[in-house]
């Protein structure tokens, strides 16, 4: 703005109780009391319109001083603020005019709160050494305003753009070399450059108006600060060399679009001809990632392009790979296991959005193929050997590129066994039988399975009218037996920190008791493993095979037990000797028969009569031998049997040793 008469406003001000502590030095002028700047005539009774303008003195206020400006100061020496520069914010009309006009450089600074409603720079150069706050608008003339920054990425004594404020005029001449912070809901382009350089950054319009963001540029190699331009994402070309843009959001959680500028006759690398081969990249802390674009300004010597990004810090420019690369891929798992990896991880992509996509699907399993390239594979239940598919690689400007995936799943056996057997049907007294399954399972590698589990839901076995009941439940090394498995509703066999040793067989033993209730025939049964093997990832859902089932045709074969038919067994012999060892006389029979049984000796006469018989003879007599210990010898018994559905009746006899 140049200078120009000031054109005063007729606005009536009434000051009330003004406290002013004001002196003038030969090299400054020091305030420490209240003082007003009045917009209703040239000069004010504190100080002259022309304050420093012609004197070129320093500017002091301390730390109990406040300035209240709506009229026009110029500072033209060194500016130092430890108190309150501000503006009435309550009148109706006021220029509220602040210029920095020295000739040669001057020091914006102090710890105090620096508020401008109208402020130009129209100076020398400006060492800007506190944060100032812009209300309405900043005039560009002449004289670049450089902040003393002690962090390349933390904002510190900064221009501060508050919610509706602009700027006028910025050019080669005049800018901030620095941060910008902005407060807003508006589009706003910084007004930031460095080296001598007018380089301007821009975003979108923020959500709200609470959200802040700050920028800065820099005209340098991004490499020379660790922003290496050679590590970069797949479809990143050659990023720029020449400068780089720091772009963050303080505050708030809004996504505006970030918009970049080049001009290779002053800064910027050359830029392709094609425009759409542009790209704004963004450093994610480890490597330069593409942000897009989504349209540009201008042309190869000159312009702009604009990305929707994903996130904010360091950008700069850099070229489109112009070819889409796929590349065929090699896989290896291990069977009943699921595959999860990425195709895209050794393609070649351009910049903006690349679309991957199955073309022919595999033949022994199912894929799941996201546009991203993630794949997740699951071959058929057990099966081995190689598997393929083929994919298409699209980029956002219509090319494309083919690719092939095959994948060898190695039997199982070259990792693990899981075996399952039984052993066979014991008959008890009360009619139902006991037996064990055990699990084997064995590490045949040199480094450990993790996280092994091992179901076993014995309600799919006993379907009804056969009931089980878990007796008990053990395991061997490095697995940790369930306690609470009941295999019904708790059918996990082992606790979450069971694993298998490098090269080792270890095993899970299960004890039932099982009541047929009259059921005759076979019953199947599978457990089912999980866990970690090393790179090969996770194996889950791998059935247990059983070798012994030699009549099973599949490649799991389950584990197959025969429940014999129940009538009746009478054993002919036993010794009531109370040594804890066949003291009773048992009779095995069907759970829904009942029994009677009479005993006789060797001259007819009976010695034991019991007509509901729960096998609890000991030896002793009944009737006239009541409680008295039968002699050893030959008896003869009768046993009669009473169905409790069709009470069909049936007698057996025959003869018994009874031995001490």
């Amino acid at each position: 703005m140049k200078r120009r008469q000031l054109i005063l406003w007729c606005i009536v001000l009434q000051l009330l109780a003004i406290t002013v502590i004001h002196a003038q030095t030969t090299t400054g002028e020091y305030n420490s009391g209240n003082s007003y700047i009045l917009p209703n005539s040239p000069s004010s009774t504190l100080f002259t319109q022309t304050w420093g303008k012609q004197t070129g003195l320093d500017f002091v206020n301390g730390t109990s001083g406040i300035i209240i400006n709506n009229g026009a100061v110029w500072y033209t020496g060194n500016f130092q603020n430890n108190g309150s520069v501000s503006y009435d914010r309550t009148l109706t009309h006021y220029p509220a005019l602040s210029y920095f006009s020295g000739t040669t450089a001057q020091t914006i600074s102090g710890t105090g709160s620096t508020l401008f409603h109208n402020v130009s720079f129209q100076g020398n150069s400006f060492n800007l050494q506190q944060d100032i706050h812009i209300d309405s608008l900043i005039d560009f003339e002449s004289g670049i305003i450089t902040s003393s920054q002690t962090s390349l990425v933390v904002p510190t004594n900064s221009v501060l753009m508050l919610a509706g404020s602009s700027w006028l005029n910025a050019s080669d001449a005049c800018f901030v070399d620095g941060f910008v912070q902005k407060t807003g809901n508006t589009a706003f382009t910084f007004p930031i450059g460095n080296g001598g350089y007018f380089r301007p950054a821009g975003i979108a319009a923020p959500a709200v108006t609470t959200d802040v963001f700050s920028a800065r540029y820099l005209y340098a190699d991004p490499s020379s600060v660790g922003y290496t331009r050679t590590n970069k994402a797949n479809g990143v070309g050659v990023v720029s060399n020449k400068e780089y843009w720091i772009i963050q959001r303080t505050t708030g959680s809004s996504t505006p679009s970030v918009t970049l500028t080049w001009n290779t006759s002053k800064t910027s690398a050359s830029v392709p001809t094609d425009l759409s081969k542009v790209q704004v990249v963004r450093w994610n802390g480890t490597q330069w990632i593409s942000e897009g674009n989504v349209s540009t300004t201008g042309d190869a010597t000159a312009g702009s392009v604009t990305a929707n990004v994903t996130g904010y810090g360091v950008f700069t420019l850099a070229s489109v790979v112009s070819k889409v690369i796929a590349i065929n891929d090699l896989y290896t798992m291990v069977q009943n296991s699921s595959l999860n990896g990425s195709v895209a991880l050794n393609d070649t992509v351009t910049g903006g959005v690349n679309n991957w996509s199955e073309t022919v699907n595999p033949q022994h399993g199912s894929l799941t193929m996201q546009t991203n390239g993630a794949i997740t594979y699951t071959p058929n239940a057990d099966y081995n050997g190689t598997d393929s598919f083929t994919y298409i690689l699209t980029d956002a400007f219509g090319n494309s590129s083919s690719a092939k995936a095959t994948i060898t799943i190695k039997p199982i056996s070259g990792y693990l066994l899981v075996n399952k057997h039984s052993s066979e049907p014991v008959l008890q007294g009360d009619g139902t039988f006991t037996w064990k399954y055990f699990i084997t399972l064995a590490n045949v590698q040199t480094t450990p399975i993790d996280s092994v589990h091992v179901t076993d839901d014995l309600s799919k076995v006993f379907a009804s009218p056969i009931t089980f009941a878990v007796t008990s439940i053990t395991a061997t090394g490095n697995l940790n037996a369930n306690g609470l498995y009941d295999g019904t509703n708790h059918t996990n066999l082992l606790l979450d920190v069971s694993s298998l040793a490098a090269n080792t067989k270890d095993s899970v033993t299960i004890e039932l008791k099982v009541d047929p209730h009259e059921y005759v025939g076979k019953v199947y049964s599978q457990a089912e493993f999980d866990g970690t093997i090393g790179v090969l990832g996770v194996v889950s859902n791998l059935l247990t095979d059983d070798p012994a089932n030699t009549s099973s045709t599949a490649t799991r074969r389950p584990t197959e037990t025969i429940i014999p038919m129940i009538e009746i067994k009478i054993p002919n012999a036993f010794s009531p000797n109370h040594d804890g060892f066949n003291d009773m006389f048992v009779i095995s029979h069907a759970s829904d028969v009942t029994l009677s049984f009479e005993v006789f000796n060797r001259w007819g006469v009976r010695v034991y009569k019991n007509s509901s018989y729960q096998n609890e003879w000991d030896g002793k007599g009944t009737g006239t031998l009541l409680g008295s210990d039968l002699p050893e010898g030959t008896y003869y018994y009768v046993v009669g049997t009473t169905h409790q559905i069709t009470h069909e009746l049936k007698k057996y006899s025959g003869f018994i040793t009874l031995k001490r």
